[in-house]
């Protein structure tokens, strides 16, 4: 066989390769993009509302606010003062077939559903995650996230494994050194939504199942090196997102028991020895 047609054929099958890893890399982004973002874009809800503790209770009567939905913007405004809630008002439901497909307002095998949106966007104080001394200055356990007591991801906390945090805070300068007195703390900062899937009946609205969609922006660690007597903090993106079990196939989870609601937990983050709820 000719040397030059079986070395033309290799590379035609190289590229084809190539171009094949790309298209399936851009069809995964493309999905990633469009899954859950979309659900809380605020342009296709009726309204979305900024709720403060001076403001609650007008929303609540004005919209006529589901009353789990109710509770948990109180609840909300008085741990934090502000929360967002996004209103699925009256618009015509789209039919689905599917359990995964959406819209605010739908009709899935009979029912009418309607999703409430709760928002909550917020940031922890600086925990400590660990024992002081080595186990501070040496910190590179990776970080676990949670759903119902199910890891759902992990994720090391320093871009590469085996970074420990006196290296990411300090970076290579050897004058720093481990001491008994050093301290370590996080504190992530998350988007969390949390969806209130109501069945629309004659009766009124009864709840089908509650969901959360969770996105961890960032981690503020902060080290102290007891030798050298100095703090250092350091900002880290992530950039994650984590969805609870039901998320993805609410529309089923709503109609599964005509007695009681699907009640998924929300997100939790274990670092070091710290755990945190996106809620």
């Amino acid at each position: 066989m000719n040397r030059k047609f079986v070395r033309r054929c290799i590379s035609l099958i190289t590229v084809f390769g190539i171009l094949l890893m790309l298209m399936l890399q851009a069809a995964a982004t493309i999905d990633a993009v469009e899954s859950a973002p979309q659900r809380f874009d605020p342009a296709v809800y009726e309204v979305q509302l900024r709720v403060t503790t001076e403001n609650c209770e007008s929303v609540i009567s004005k919209y006529d606010v589901p009353d789990e939905v109710a509770d948990r913007i109180r609840e909300l405004c008085q741990e934090y003062g502000v929360t967002e809630l996004l209103v699925p008002g009256d618009a015509a439901p789209v039919t689905y077939s599917t359990s995964t497909s959406w819209s605010p307002v739908r009709n899935y095998k009979g029912y009418k559903l309607k999703d409430w949106v709760v928002t909550v966007n917020n940031c922890f104080a600086m925990t400590t995650i660990t024992s002081n001394g080595s186990a501070a200055a040496n910190f590179a356990a990776t970080i676990l996230a949670y759903c119902a007591g199910v890891v759902i991801d992990r994720f090391v906390p320093f871009g590469s494994s085996g970074i420990t945090l006196i290296q990411y805070a300090c970076g290579s300068n050897s004058s720093y050194y481990a001491g008994t007195g050093d301290k370590a703390q996080a504190a992530p900062q998350f988007l969390t939504y949390e969806t209130f899937t109501y069945r629309v009946t004659d009766q009124g609205n009864v709840l089908g199942a509650r969901t959360y969609y969770s996105y961890l922006k960032t981690i503020s660690w902060f080290y102290y090196n007891s030798k050298t007597d100095t703090p250092k903090t350091r900002i880290q993106t992530y950039n994650i997102s984590f969805q609870s079990p039901h998320y993805s196939n609410v529309n089923e989870a709503a109609i599964s028991s005509a007695t009681s609601a699907v009640l998924d937990e929300p997100i939790n983050l274990k670092i070091g020895q710290a755990w945190f709820v996106l809620k």
